[in-house]
């Protein structure tokens, strides 16, 4: 008589609302298909996502184009100034409507020609005047919801969704407050940023936690701890965004790449925007990075960065301020989360501890309050 044996379910622990106590997420969430599905539904497709800048959509047609995991969205601005959302999909029979960025004085599905106003109101469609009970108004575009802060674009597919001004309170003043000549900062096309953009063989938190902490700082970025003063690093947890801080370590020539006593920009300052941007400046001349985080399959990321900078701002120390986020500490973290994501694999490794003391020490590097406060919202929604 055949046999049949089943494997034993790991014991997992919850994840406790006490960071001090807290477990991390089962290793099933970092692989699992259906934990991905989840994520979409409950998260992305609910969330502010980040898209674009208001810079890049200057003239009445110009547009950009953008993916929430499967969704293809994109921006446009109308003949009112008003910048819309919509689903990139013709109405007639699926087709994607526009690619990458550009300006058009009418969108026009490339499958069938039927075309569309900027305010997505279907404006022709040959052959469909002798359509019994062909009403155009039917078939508009399917709008997304909108909403910009200092000029960044932000995108939601749920249409009952509050404002971003009300999702993330507070943000807007500090950054305001902490980014030196926020209003003045223009998008360098084609720069580097401060991360290494493109495809990562890893689960997309497992990208998200790495920046969330720099308990891994000493012994991982040994170039990053001479221009930061890691020891006091400190980051504050809000409902949808953390806020963190680290002062430079007044070494001029560091290891980093070099800054001088009056430059502008004098300490590290870092955003993180539930479920998957961060906002980043750091020291040097007036500065401020995107860096979004995007799912592409279980244990798959694509990420991709702007950077904005003084128009006038052609310094070397610019420069090779990017250089070294993206092809040093960049290149570091992608080992890193790569590593981590072979580990998810492993059966030896089943759930982790957080890191994380009260009294903030310094050991510590500001512990690991950032991926408590991340995996508890996804353990919430998931």
């Amino acid at each position: 008589m055949a046999t049949t044996s089943t494997k034993p379910r790991e014991q997992e622990h919850a994840i406790s609302d006490d960071p001090t106590r807290s477990r991390t997420l089962p290793r099933r969430y970092y692989n699992d298909p259906e934990i991905l599905e989840a994520e979409l539904e409950n998260i992305f497709y609910k969330s502010w996502l980040y898209i674009g800048h208001e810079s890049q959509l200057t003239e009445a047609g110009s547009y950009i184009t953008g993916q929430i995991y499967d969704q293809n969205v994109f921006l446009i601005r109308g003949r009112d100034e008003v910048i819309r959302g919509f689903y990139n999909v013709c109405k007639h029979r699926g087709h994607k409507l526009l690619e990458g960025t550009g300006k058009k004085p009418v969108i026009t599905c490339p499958y069938h020609a039927w075309a569309y106003r900027l305010d997505g109101s279907l404006k022709s469609a040959y052959g469909t005047d002798t359509l019994p009970d062909f009403d155009p108004t039917d078939y508009g575009l399917t709008p997304i919801r909108v909403d910009s802060m200092l000029g960044f674009l932000f995108v939601n597919l749920d249409m009952d969704a509050p404002t971003f001004c009300e999702y993330a309170p507070g943000l807007e003043e500090e950054i305001r407050a902490d980014v030196v000549q926020i209003e003045d900062l223009v998008l360098v096309e084609d720069s580097e940023g401060l991360a290494l953009p493109g495809k990562v063989a890893c689960n997309w938190k497992v990208l998200v936690e790495n920046f969330q902490e720099c308990y891994h700082c000493k012994p991982a970025h040994k170039d990053l701890c001479t221009l930061f003063d890691v020891a006091n690093y400190g980051t504050t947890c809000y409902v949808n965004f953390t806020s963190a801080t680290v002062p430079h370590t007044g070494k001029w020539d560091n290891d980093a790449y070099p800054i001088t006593p009056d430059m502008a920009q004098q300490n590290g300052r870092f955003w993180f925007i539930w479920p998957n941007l961060s906002f980043t400046t750091i020291p040097g001349t007036p500065n401020i990075s995107i860096y979004r985080v995007d799912p592409a399959g279980p244990e798959v990321t694509e990420n991709w960065t702007q950077t904005f900078r003084l128009a006038d701002d052609h310094s070397d120390m610019n420069e090779q301020r990017n250089h070294w986020g993206a092809h040093v500490a960049g290149v570091e973290d992608k080992e890193l989360c790569e590593s981590v994501q072979e580990g998810m694999r492993q059966r030896g490794f089943s759930q982790g501890r957080v890191v994380h003391s009260p009294d903030n020490d310094p050991v510590q590097a500001g512990g690991e309050i950032g991926v408590h406060w991340h995996n508890w919202k996804i353990y919430d929604a998931v």
